[in-house]
């Protein structure tokens, strides 16, 4: 987090599964727009909340912090912009990890109220993700999510996408 990107103030928990993270909404903000927090800035503070728990565990174990991107968001719910001043909550929880992405799912709240959440998918930038795995090894990791994401795609060919996936994950065993 850089000025004026700052979206967490406290980072109240962290562990492997979870995070929890205080920010209170200024006026200033580079995300206020007519003295409400925005759309792009209830995700943005859903990523650094995900990026804060990372960090943290990084540091206990005297890791170099990785910046990261948000990769993919999906289910998002905005259920109301919060004003200026504003105290929001925001926990997050680990639902997957893949090499350097991490699946997330985060919850916005305002005085225990609900303001915003999604599904979202957060990249670490982290060059030794793939360190010591063989092509065979990284294969099947990408075809068992791409088999979660698509099991019932037909190909060009007539085939569904889990025949296609059983028949390329049975030639690389």
């Amino acid at each position: 987090q850089r000025h004026p990107f700052v979206m967490v103030d406290e980072l109240l928990y962290a562990d492997e599964e979870k995070a929890t993270a205080n920010f209170t909404i200024r006026a200033d903000h580079v995300f206020c727009e007519n003295g409400f927090f925005s759309e792009a800035g209830l995700l943005e503070n859903i990523a650094q909340t995900v990026a804060a728990g990372r960090g943290y565990k990084e540091q206990m174990e005297n890791k170099p912090v990785a910046g990261g991107y948000i990769a993919a968001v999906k289910n998002l719910n905005i259920f109301f912009l919060p004003g200026i001043n504003s105290l929001l909550t925001t926990v997050i929880m680990v639902t997957g990890k893949v090499f350097n992405v991490t699946a997330t799912t985060g919850k916005v709240f305002l005085n225990n109220l609900p303001v915003a959440q999604c599904d979202m998918k957060i990249f670490a930038n982290s060059n030794d993700w793939f360190h010591n795995l063989s092509c065979r090894q990284i294969l099947r990791v990408i075809m068992k999510e791409v088999f979660i994401i698509a099991d019932n795609i037909f190909s060009p060919l007539g085939s569904t996408t889990s025949e296609n996936i059983s028949k390329l994950q049975q030639s690389i065993s």
